[in-house]
């Protein structure tokens, strides 16, 4: 899919096209810039953390990413740990729809299963704090 705004360069919504790291991708781009990509069409960029994750530790950044990436993930990051009640690591359907409304995002209740799922990459039925964290930092 190629296209972004106006037909010009990106894969649409101001997405790169899939593989390419560059102008606008996870790491910043060119120019820095970072483009949002559709929510409803989020696909997974590639990030690089260098480590495993652990719930009782502070949220571990992926490597190389823009101070911009990194801001985001830190908004996504305490808001999820303010809703992961049972500190599992993890947010379940009701916990990941508070969460997301306490960050002003709306969501259309017809796509929020589809959504959902789509985060949810290793399809476990929870969202992790990496998936919540790359999924918000690369729409919002």
């Amino acid at each position: 899919m190629m296209g972004g705004f106006g037909g010009g360069f990106g894969g649409g919504y101001g997405r790169p096209p899939m593989g390419m790291g560059g102008f606008g991708g996870p790491m910043g781009g060119f120019g820095g810039g970072w483009f949002p990509q559709n929510p409803f069409n989020y696909s997974p960029q590639p990030f690089n953390y260098g480590g495993g994750y652990n719930r009782m530790q502070a949220f571990m950044f992926p490597m190389g990413v823009s101070p911009a990436v990194i801001e985001k993930m830190e908004k996504a990051s305490k808001a999820f740990r303010e809703y992961d009640k049972d500190n599992t690591g993890t947010l379940d359907k009701e916990e990941w729809k508070n969460c997301i409304k306490s960050l002003n995002i709306n969501i259309p209740s017809g796509d929020l299963n589809t959504l959902y799922s789509r985060i949810d990459r290793d399809n476990s039925g929870k969202i992790t704090e990496r998936e919540f964290c790359e999924w918000y930092s690369s729409c919002y």
